[in-house]
């Protein structure tokens, strides 16, 4: 913006060094070279895709008596130069011409940039029709646009993108620099993965670039995402200032947020027009905000955030889309002698949290569940108070609606006839979906550490115990007729044995 403001002011300088006069006047080219009757005008590094419009303020007469050129107000300019325009030159009506005088104390950058804004925007408020139009055709970054078989005059060029600028095109020919680039938008999301109930953050940056005018940013979420209005805060950075933290907060009246719009967005905010132009190219606008994960995430186990940038005159930049999935998490309660499925067994499960400050020991949070019949499954909802699990009949639970991170598998009650776990299961999502558990076991030095298996369903195994002896059972009856026989026996042998001594 800086140099299309130097631009204005060297042409707009130019026009007065020439005039040296009441009216604005020049002297004429070589007297050996014919006088130029038309001009042109070509614009290099033109943008492809963007268009560009030229506009006749001033027109140039060429008197040959006096070699000499005057420039005199384009009749549909009048009321600009007599209006708004007054504070920049000065008319002076001389029989049916009216001639122009830039006024000497208005000769800075600002005041051949204002003139400019002003003179454009009356041009389009007042239905101005522009001398010709381009559009910058090509493939590449840049191209060329030229205007040829122009009348001698003083031209406003203004470019979709959102600047302008002027120059004079009395040499007759006039090259210009297209000194813009293209505003661009980022997005970014800090959590690739997460539940549902969990709060995403979203960072939008739009890359500041010369002729900021009439910014809109469009955001679009999935219906798995609920937008929170009041977490949205917008920041400036100075240009090469990289540290988001180190931008300065924008006032709220420089832009409005619209969470009703008149497209499928879910909310729009949109930049003031004068705000816009006061920023700096290549500084950076960065907008905030957060939004909470809902059971509609669970369709596709994902989350979607779309933004795009509206600027200029009709131009839109891609769209930017940033993604968080959710996984799904297969449990299996089985007998731990043949494997077969148990039904009966009740969890909890609860998330391990960040470490807290000074603590060795990672805190832990519930997870809560609502059951869907029609899927058979249990489907995340948010944090709190674990709710309880129940297994399937053959013993199989699915969970739904999980991010990446460490969980906790709490057994609240074993099947019928099973020992109850001793321990939690260490669950491991990553943020890929894949899953580990992880075990404790003794190394050959007796040292206790980590069994890292990864599996596709988490197997829980229950053991049961062997029946224990009762002391009404047969244990001891046994015992007791034995020992009955064997006196019974005993007896039977005395008696024969003293029978047989009789008779000898």
């Amino acid at each position: 913006m800086k140099r299309v403001k130097k631009l204005l002011s060297l042409v707009l300088a130019m026009m007065l060094v020439l005039a040296m006069g009441s009216t604005v006047m020049a002297s004429g080219p070589n007297e050996e070279e014919p006088v130029p009757t038309n001009g042109s005008i070509k614009i290099e590094n033109a943008i492809p895709g963007q268009s560009y419009s030229i506009y006749r303020v001033f027109d140039l007469s060429y008197s040959e008596e006096n070699k000499a050129y005057s420039y005199t107000v384009n009749n549909d300019w009048l009321g600009f130069v007599t209006g708004e325009g007054a504070a920049y030159v000065t008319v002076e009506t001389i029989g049916t011409n009216n001639y122009v005088t830039w006024k000497a104390d208005k000769n800075t950058d600002k005041d051949a940039a204002d003139f400019a804004k002003l003179a454009l925007a009356y041009a389009k408020g007042n239905m101005i029709s522009a001398v010709g139009t381009e559009t910058a055709d090509g493939e590449g970054e840049t191209t060329t646009v030229e205007f040829t078989g122009l009348g001698l005059g003083y031209y406003l060029v203004d470019s979709s993108t959102g600047a302008l600028c002027s120059l004079n095109t009395a040499t007759p020919d006039a090259t210009i620099q297209e000194k813009n680039e293209k505003t661009t938008v980022e997005k970014e999301v800090e959590e690739p993965t997460a539940s549902v109930g969990d709060e995403l953050h979203y960072t939008v940056k739009i890359n500041v670039k010369s002729g900021s005018e009439k910014y809109i940013l469009h955001d679009k979420m999935s219906e798995g995402l609920t937008f929170n209005a009041d977490s949205l805060k917008v920041t400036l950075l100075d240009p090469n200032v990289t540290d988001l933290t180190a931008g300065a907060p924008v006032d709220a009246d420089k832009y409005t947020l619209l969470t009703e719009t008149d497209d499928d967005d879910t909310f729009d905010v949109v930049f003031n027009e004068a705000y816009c132009e006061t920023l700096a190219p290549n500084s950076t606008l960065v907008i905030t905000y957060t939004a909470e994960i809902n059971e509609g995430a669970l369709i596709e186990d994902k989350v979607n955030n779309t933004v795009r940038l509206d600027f200029g005159e009709n131009n839109r930049t891609e769209d930017k889309t940033v993604e968080t999935k959710l996984f799904d998490l297969g449990i299996q309660k089985v007998d731990g002698r043949d494997n077969k499925g148990l039904a009966g067994a009740v969890f909890t499960l609860s998330k391990e949290l960040s470490l807290a400050d000074g603590s060795d020991t990672a805190e832990k949070v519930g997870v809560t569940f609502a059951y869907n019949d029609e899927s058979k499954c249990y489907a995340a909802t948010g944090t709190g108070a674990a709710s309880e699990i129940n297994v399937e009949s053959d013993g199989s639970l699915k969970l739904k609606g999980l991010g990446a991170g460490t969980y906790y598998l709490h057994e609240v009650k074993a099947p019928d006839g099973y020992n109850a776990l001793k321990e939690d299961i260490k669950i491991v999502i990553n943020e890929n979906g894949n899953v580990t558990v992880v075990s404790k076991k003794l190394d050959e030095n007796g040292v206790e550490m980590d069994e890292v298996e990864t599996v596709t369903t988490v197997t829980v195994q229950n053991m049961t115990g062997a029946e224990l002896p009762s002391t009404g059972g047969i244990g001891t009856t046994i015992f007791y007729v034995l020992g009955g026989i064997l006196v019974v026996g005993a007896g039977i042998m005395l008696v024969v044995k003293k029978r047989m001594s009789s008779e000898k």
